[in-house]
């Protein structure tokens, strides 16, 4: 069995009470004491675990990243991502999936929400979400 760390499971709490909003479902089961006192329960018995230290991607990082990749269909799509990213502040999960489903249309990046400007000079990203 997968095991999550007690700040894990809190952010899933979190993400199913997001969703029982967006849904208009009740949200009552969410305020139940005992949700906190399982999730103490978690930390006290398991610990906190590990946190793994992640720098932030600064422009000097990106650069020679973005220089090392090829020039091909698949690079450029890499290199733009990665530029698109990098210059929207996004997280990874913001712009890229494991899967693709017609779901994923509407509420992920897709080709739909970029537009070329008629100058050339400039593009406009629409984010979905």
């Amino acid at each position: 069995m997968r095991t999550a760390k007690p700040a894990t499971a809190s952010s899933y709490l979190n993400a199913l009470r997001s969703f029982h909003l967006k849904s208009g479902f009740p949200t009552s089961v969410f305020e139940d004491p005992r949700i906190d006192l399982v999730i103490r329960g978690g930390k006290r018995v398991f610990g906190e675990g590990l946190k793994r230290l992640r720098f932030p991607l600064t422009s000097s990082i990106l650069l020679p990243v973005i220089n090392e990749i090829g020039n091909d269909e698949e690079g450029i799509n890499v290199k733009s991502a990665l530029c698109v990213a990098f210059a929207a502040f996004l997280r990874s999960g913001e712009f890229t999936w494991d899967t693709w489903s017609s779901q994923h249309h509407e509420s992920h990046l897709a080709r739909k929400h970029v537009i070329f400007n008629a100058d050339f000079n400039s593009v406009t990203i629409t984010l979905p979400v």
